[in-house]
């Protein structure tokens, strides 16, 4: 394989990547919106995969621990 379909092919993993942060962004901030006006322990989750998703790990475990606590009520 040659270099340039190498590099072909890691520029083209990079934009569907950067695609998907910008969707999981997206669907933040949808999660968060519902949550505003009908909090769910469901929403909690979602929104805690979506921040894991866009590198915010300190928020989406916290986040992770109110679901898992939430469920334990």
């Amino acid at each position: 394989m040659s270099r340039n379909l190498l590099s072909i092919r890691h520029l083209e993993k990079a934009a569907e990547l950067a695609r998907a942060q910008e969707l999981y962004k997206k669907a933040l901030q949808n999660y968060q919106g519902a949550a505003r006006i009908l909090p769910s322990p469901g929403l909690d989750f979602n929104i805690g995969l979506c921040l894991e998703k866009t590198d915010n790990d300190k928020e989406a475990l916290a986040l992770f621990e109110t679901y898992r606590a939430k469920l334990a009520e």
